[in-house]
């Protein structure tokens, strides 16, 4: 599992969102968060912030082959049937 930001959230999308929806939740924040529309220096430094991380998501989630691999790490890994126990004695198997 991955232990960074979570992409798919930054966008407000499920994970088997289309690729399709992804540029128009990308320009959303966008508008939004954008620094130069911010006036106080501190909601400016937020604003950077939330850029970044809006930025970073579209790095992943805007190039297909990006998103595959992404996407891989969100799946929990395989689960394994549980072994058959050893027997050490024949009075024990059936």
């Amino acid at each position: 599992m991955p232990t960074g930001p979570d992409h798919h959230r930054t966008f407000g999308l499920p994970q088997h969102a289309p690729a399709g929806r992804i540029p128009a939740a990308y320009r959303a924040p966008v508008r939004l968060h954008h620094p130069d529309l911010a006036t106080d220096p501190a909601e400016h430094r937020r604003s950077e912030r939330r850029m970044a991380a809006i930025n970073g998501a579209w790095h992943v989630l805007g190039d297909p082959a990006r998103r595959t691999e992404y996407d891989l790490t969100l799946r929990p890994p395989p689960s394994r049937p549980a072994p058959e126990p050893e027997y050490r004695s024949e009075a024990f198997r059936g």
